[in-house]
């Protein structure tokens, strides 16, 4: 409890809650106090477990977290940890989980040193919503995103993938285990003087690429937005927006290049992140414009070994039908099952390994190959592609010929001012 209420004291974001209605538009209010008792008891086989997952959060009353201490003997106890997503991110997740046990420890050892806040910088959550505002009245990232989305398609699951007898919000996860790749792709990573995140998203790119018959699309990438300022990355809260990242497949060569271009890529567009993703939806008008979306993770910095890698549950239900994120040593992939029905999801998740495997195996290896799990070539070439048809096929000139007989005058070519119909082009 004494870890808990000096959490609250700290952290304005665990004070906050929302009002959508009272002022002339929906604000984020920091209150001045807010209370959490802590609820300690015998463990119960889930019974808690379901309890938090059935009980919602009043979001107009802070704070919006819920914790519980569920004692499994004599000196094992496990921590349920609830949380509404709107105020809390990845990174201040597993970073406040990792305090809140450095300050049980603290009080329950009198650590004095262990308990004392450290300097934050000044920084407050506050910030960001500033630079958030700052981002929209501008005009410039506004300007930014209209032409990435005019340039480029949105990419879209693949039509038919979906299993329509499932419940609505039926998610499906398939972890991608990457721990035997992780050393040569950090290697790769090294080499081509980009960051884990570039050889993880490109690799998410080329699969995608290969559900789609687009060359140049954008799909959804997660960005941080925390502002650049002294202890920003102590500040807990929502630092997150999703943006259309473009793409155009078939530009690079090998999967050194293939890296570089997506590094390339997310710096041109890291100064306009913070332009919110709502906000792009409404410029681009009418349509969906994500489907999919990729965020890269790695909390290793803040909670080691502290918070299981595959551990916590997800129930926050989204729209998107893909969700594809990296977790520890995995790259984990969320469909939604009315979407992406768990063979065809499984079927994804195949391509990831084999693109990251050629990636890892031979970094100047050719990044325009076709990678496709067993039987799927296949299936591609042979079973989809029968050539039975009640019409004899012919060759191109005999083709042309009779549709010059049955369409004379009908318009054949045009270039620039020209035109020429059948019997033209014929003779």
């Amino acid at each position: 409890q004494q870890a808990t209420d000096e959490l609250l004291t700290r952290h304005e974001i665990l004070r906050t809650a929302f009002d959508l209605t009272t002022y002339s538009q929906p604000l984020q209010l920091v209150h001045a106090t807010a209370e959490l008792p802590v609820s300690v008891r015998a463990a119960d086989d889930g019974e808690c477990e379901n309890e938090q997952r059935t009980t919602p959060f009043d979001t107009a009353v802070p704070p919006l977290i819920r914790i519980n201490a569920l004692i499994e003997g004599e000196h094992d106890w496990q921590l349920v940890f609830t949380h509404a997503h709107p105020i809390l991110e990845g990174w201040s997740y597993h970073a406040l989980l990792t305090e809140l046990l450095e300050l049980y420890r603290g009080f329950r050892d009198g650590d004095d040193e262990a308990v004392e806040p450290t300097a934050g910088g000044g920084s407050r959550f506050a910030d960001y919503i500033a630079a958030e505002r700052k981002s929209v009245a501008a005009g410039v990232d506004q300007a930014y995103w209209q032409r990435i989305v005019g340039d480029h398609a949105t990419l879209a699951v693949p039509a038919g993938w979906g299993d329509e007898s499932v419940a609505a919000g039926t998610a499906h996860r398939f972890p991608i285990e990457l721990r035997d790749l992780n050393e040569r792709l950090r290697a790769l990573a090294g080499s081509a003087r980009v960051s884990m995140k570039s050889v993880l998203l490109a690799a998410h790119l080329k699969v995608m690429s290969q559900l789609t018959d687009e060359t140049a699309f954008h799909t959804g990438l997660v960005c941080d937005t925390r502002p650049e300022l002294p202890g920003a990355d102590r500040v807990y809260g929502m630092h997150l927006n999703t943006v259309p990242f473009p793409f155009e497949a078939g530009r690079a060569t090998t999967w050194r290049e293939l890296v570089t271009q997506v590094f390339e890529q997310e710096t041109e567009l890291w100064p306009h992140r913070r332009y919110p993703l709502p906000a792009i939806q409404r410029d681009a008008g009418s349509g969906r414009l994500l489907d999919v979306y990729f965020n890269y993770q790695d909390f290793s910095k803040v909670d080691g070994e502290e918070v299981d890698e595959l551990g916590d549950i997800d129930e926050v239900p989204t729209e998107f039908p893909l969700m594809v994120a990296t977790r520890g040593s995995y790259i984990v992939l969320t469909a939604d099952g009315r979407s992406v029905s768990p063979v065809n999801a499984e079927r994804i998740a195949a391509m990831y390994r084999l693109v990251l495997e050629a990636m890892a195996t031979d970094p100047d290896g050719d990044a325009r190959t076709t990678l496709l799990p067993a039987g799927e070539r296949e299936s591609v070439l042979e079973r989809w592609n029968t050539a039975d048809t009640e019409t004899p096929a012919g060759c191109v000139p005999e083709l042309f010929t009779a549709q010059a007989a049955r369409v004379p005058n009908a318009t054949a070519v045009t270039s620039g001012d020209t035109s020429l119909t059948y019997a033209e082009l014929d003779h």
